[in-house]
């Protein structure tokens, strides 16, 4: 059930006169508006205008900045294009001149008679008959050559230099008794085949110095009386350890 209280009653009474009134004063208003446009109507006038006075200047702000909103025109990219310089090197050809070689022509070909030559013949072929020249000497060096080698009859290894050598006879058996003659070198001495079997039966040998030398020596087989009994060899020996002994082999020859 509602409660309807007087003093409610009385503000919606209050409300209701107000909006009459409202409502009145709008309807006035709207004749008041219609019949003052009528009654202007068949009175209307031009009207002059007024003067202007001054006129004020049209300001333009610059605005300092970036504009904004500011259209990008990319620039137009530049393509660049290179043109090879093409130099021509000229080619000259060169034409050989020939010079043409002039062959004469004999216009008579001669004749050329042959005369037989006559061939002998001999009777009877000569044969001719050599006969062997003997060596001036009973004594040769084996192979025409010295033979250096490292000292191996003693064990002086290094520490030593010589000169040493054998003989042969004619049947390859050891010839002892020779006298064999060494000079050279401010050296005159002699020794006998046979005393220094170390090298063989008919051994013999020459003691120089206690280390490897340079020097130049002469060889030669002698009989007892010094009668030459084979060509003088020359000797030179080497300073080197594994050089330090001249070996002489000679044989005998018929």
């Amino acid at each position: 059930m509602l409660d309807e209280s007087p003093e409610k009653g009385n503000r919606v009474q209050i409300y209701n006169l107000v909006t009459a009134a409202m409502l009145a004063l709008t309807v006035v208003a709207c004749c008041v508006v219609v019949s003052t446009a009528l009654a202007n109507r068949g009175n209307t006038q031009p009207e002059t205008p007024e003067p202007t006075l001054f006129t004020l200047p049209t300001f333009t702000p610059t605005v300092v900045g970036p504009t904004p909103n500011a259209s990008y025109t990319p620039s137009p990219t530049v393509t660049l294009t290179l043109t090879p310089t093409i130099t021509l090197t000229p080619t000259i050809t060169l034409t050989p001149s020939m010079t043409p070689t002039i062959t004469p022509t004999p216009t008579n070909t001669p004749t050329i008679t042959q005369t037989p030559t006559e061939t002998l013949t001999p009777s009877a072929t000569p044969t001719a008959t050599l006969t062997p020249t003997r060596a001036p000497f009973d004594y040769i060096l084996r192979d025409g050559e010295v033979t250096y080698t490292t000292n191996f009859a003693n064990t002086a290894g290094c520490d030593w230099a010589g000169i040493a050598g054998v003989v042969f006879n004619l049947q390859g058996k050891h010839a002892v008794g020779i006298t064999v003659h060494i000079t050279g070198g401010g050296i005159d001495e002699t020794r006998v085949t046979g005393s220094k079997t170390e090298y063989g039966a008919s051994g013999w040998e020459l003691y120089l110095d206690s280390a490897p030398i340079s020097g130049n020596f002469v060889v030669q087989l002698q009989t007892s009386g010094g009668k030459a009994l084979s060509d003088a060899v020359p000797v030179v020996t080497v300073p080197s350890c594994d050089k330090n002994l001249a070996l002489l082999v000679f044989d005998q020859i018929q």
